[in-house]
């Protein structure tokens, strides 16, 4: 059974984290770390679609890098921002919605099936992970719950040389998908099934 676990978040200076001395500019001066990230973390959390960290980057005026710096400053004190194919969204989980880990296998040439099947029958695919031998579980965000986000996906997926994480595991990997109700996550399950995806 998935656990989803609820923690405080504290904020940037009850952690300890500080504004570092130099930062990376781009043109024109930069405000300070913490105030910047403060300042990232409500854009995000009032903002109905992603953002790309282009996009931060020259809102505040800094490197690329730096927005990937801060991400994952917010993302260590707590903050649920996730990292999709669209760029950056702040992700509250829905305690009210059911979810389910789903064990598949396909092949890479097969994700936009697996994708339709979950999104067709009105679920969200929150994640993929998979159990390295070495390393343990390896989790990325997903975040895909209609077809427009699934083309995003996949062009970005077409666009670069992409190896998904499933190659590490011979193809064998988990989704938690998200939806409305059981009866919504039983078809998704019977979609996959259908497919012979699921394990």
């Amino acid at each position: 059974m998935l656990r989803l676990h609820v923690v405080e978040v504290k904020s940037m200076a009850e952690w300890g984290f500080e504004a570092p001395d130099h930062e990376i500019r781009m043109g024109g001066d930069s405000m300070y770390g913490n105030e910047r990230r403060e300042k990232i973390r409500k854009d995000l959390k009032k903002s109905l679609k992603a953002i790309k960290g282009s996009e931060f980057a020259k809102k505040y005026k800094v490197s690329r890098q730096v927005i990937v710096q801060d991400i994952a400053l917010l993302r260590a004190v707590g903050e649920q921002i996730l990292s999709t194919a669209g760029g950056y969204i702040y992700f509250s989980f829905h305690m009210d919605k059911p979810k389910r880990v789903f064990a598949v296998k396909h092949t890479t040439a097969d994700i936009s099936k697996e994708i339709s099947a979950v999104i067709r029958s009105g679920g969200t695919l929150l994640n993929v992970f998979i159990t390295h031998p070495i390393y343990g579980d390896l989790v990325a965000d997903m975040i895909i719950g209609d077809k427009k986000q699934m083309n995003e996906y996949v062009g970005k997926c077409e666009k670069v040389k992409f190896i998904p994480l499933m190659a590490l595991t011979g193809e064998v990997h988990y989704h938690t998908v998200e939806a409305s109700c059981e009866d919504n996550l039983d078809e998704i399950e019977k979609s996959l099934e259908d497919l012979g995806f699921l394990l």
